[in-house]
């Protein structure tokens, strides 16, 4: 059973929860006292479901915060997770997530270990060559956007420009030893073979087409195979979802180099990116989310994000305190996508030093994000985002249908006295924020009754219904869910062996939910005009059955 390791006023404690629901707080009819400022009296409650456990705020004055983001809804807890409840600090310990994190450990050192074979020390060497000609062409780009304009900046630029020759020097000065390695290795370039007959230029050119790159992705690739294969075999016995997720990029983490980790979603009504796993191994609280810019930036555009300097990339500097103040050091961002929506992202990025990420690691990161994908479409999340997703895609296209209906009979309503221009206004405001048909919002909005209405619905040819004198049964009403006729205001009042369904509206214009009733019930639509009050009363006797 998992354990919550708890700093309070108390001290330092530990309390094992079972399968049972707890309630967190300062009152003693809790099952979890804290004793601590801002702490309600009954502030939160740990639950579990199937095999994860969730914390979830019950309206409490401070909140609940879970590696320093307040909760708003239950959220799954994970290995090492940092729960804030008022003044008390809690951390979640469980078993299970302590053995992923030291075999996380473990084959992280593997990897390593394997690379500091001799027989792989020229791919270090191509690699460390390749990086210090990746700062001296950042130097040199950041040399070229100073402006020669004062003392100052002629000054800085004069320095950079020295800078970059003596990066250069200490390749050139070098070559001896790149050589020798080459040569022990027995990998020696054609380059280095040919180096007395080779002008400089011709040298630096034979340089460029050697498989420095290849090698280094060679090597690494059958290293990052066998992680790839130990990482599926473990996941495969480890039923939490979240808890296989966070020792994937714990995995990644400790491999290429990062010192935080996220996978974010984005929420599908607001836009907000969320972390839903973190690993940060640093521990710093004010290091507990993503830079939103460039998470934002990669699930917006559907982009993979590698930068070992974010300062001098155009798509992000100045644009982020963190990326600006140098925080950020190096990133790399891999989008989430399932049927073309860009659902969220595995985000790591290193806040110490900066790392040079290669091909190989891009390959990496975007096969474990294939797993992690797996993993959360297997747990039904994605799911459940794919779904919302659709039904804001649905809510906007009924928007869009509303808005032209409304242009449609406007004028009509204008001409007939039921609406002025300011209340066409109020309409277009209502339809946008409230997805309604354009005469609901006239009677819900107050602006006409349903008597003004009338009229224009017999000009139309729209005939009236009593639904007094009509025989609504259960078995009409259920051909359309409840809640849907209430939001739309309609009931089926008549349905004939011809698959002909008469519907009573608030709105006979709405041919968007016309058209939605004809294709979930397969019959041909005859809508009439009724009062709300009369659908509504007409429909409270099936609610909730």
């Amino acid at each position: 059973m998992p354990d919550l390791l708890i700093n309070d006023e108390n001290g330092k404690s530990n309390f094992t929860i079972g399968g049972e629901e707890i309630i967190v707080g300062r009152s003693d009819e809790c099952g979890l006292v804290l004793k601590a400022q801002a702490v309600s009296r009954k502030h939160s409650k740990l639950f579990m479901e199937g095999p994860i456990y969730y914390i979830a705020d019950l309206n409490s004055t401070n909140g609940t915060f879970v590696n320093g983001v307040k909760i708003t809804e239950k959220t799954a807890l994970a290995h090492r997770d940092s729960i804030a409840i008022g003044q008390a600090r809690i951390e979640f310990y469980d078993a299970e997530g302590a053995m992923l994190e030291d075999t996380a450990i473990r084959l992280a050192g593997d990897f390593h270990n394997g690379l500091e074979d001799k027989n792989d020390i020229k791919s270090f060497v191509d690699k460390l060559i390749a990086g210090i000609k990746t700062v001296g062409e950042k130097i040199s780009a950041l040399n070229q956007r100073i402006p020669d304009t004062t003392q100052g900046t002629r000054a800085l630029k004069n320095t950079l420009d020295i800078i970059s020759a003596d990066i250069g020097s200490i390749i050139e000065e070098n070559k001896g030893v790149y050589t020798a390695i080459a040569s022990q290795s027995g990998k020696k370039s054609e380059a280095t073979e040919q180096k007395g007959s080779l002008s400089p230029a011709a040298e630096a050119e034979s340089a460029k087409a050697q498989p420095a790159a290849e090698t280094i992705k060679t090597s690494s690739g059958k290293d990052y195979s066998r992680v790839l294969e130990e990482i599926n075999d473990i996941i495969l016995k480890v039923e939490d979802y979240k808890k296989a997720s966070k020792f994937i990029l714990s995995v990644a983490m400790k491999i290429i180099g990062t010192n935080r980790g996220f996978i974010v979603v984005k929420d599908p009504t607001i836009g907000s990116i969320t972390p839903l796993v973190s690993e940060i191994s640093s521990g710093e609280f004010a290091e507990s989310s993503p830079s939103m810019l460039v998470a934002k930036y990669a699930i917006n555009t559907g982009e993979t994000i590698i930068v070992d300097d974010p300062m001098l990339d155009a798509r992000f500097m100045g644009m982020s305190e963190s990326i600006v103040s140098g925080i950020i050091k190096s990133v790399i961002c891999l989008p989430l996508i399932k049927n073309g929506v860009n659902l969220g992202a595995i985000y790591m990025d290193n806040t110490q030093h900066k790392r040079h990420f290669t091909v190989s690691d891009s390959d990496f990161v975007r096969a474990l994000g294939e797993k992690v994908f797996s993993l959360l479409e297997k747990s039904g999340f994605f799911g459940e985002l794919i779904d919302e997703y659709e039904q804001l895609s649905a809510k906007e296209d009924r928007i869009a249908a509303y808005l032209e209906q409304f242009e449609k009979i406007r004028t009509k309503l204008i001409i007939e006295g039921i609406i002025n221009e300011t209340d066409a206004e109020k309409i277009i405001r209502s339809i946008k924020s409230e997805a309604k048909s354009p005469i609901l919002c006239v009677v819900d909005g107050g602006i006409a009754g349903f008597q003004a209405l009338e009229k224009i619905f017999i000009k139309n040819g729209v005939e009236k219904v009593d639904l007094s004198q009509q025989r609504v049964t259960a078995s009409l009403a259920g051909s359309i869910p409840c809640d849907y006729a209430l939001a739309r205001v309609v009931v089926p009042f008549c349905r004939t062996m011809k698959k002909e369904l008469s519907l009573a509206m608030a709105d006979p214009f709405d041919v968007y939910t016309i058209s939605e009733i004809e294709k979930h019930t397969s019959c041909k639509v005859e809508a009439f005009y009724c009062e709300k009050s009369e659908i509504i009363k007409a429909l409270v006797p099936f609610q909730n059955k």
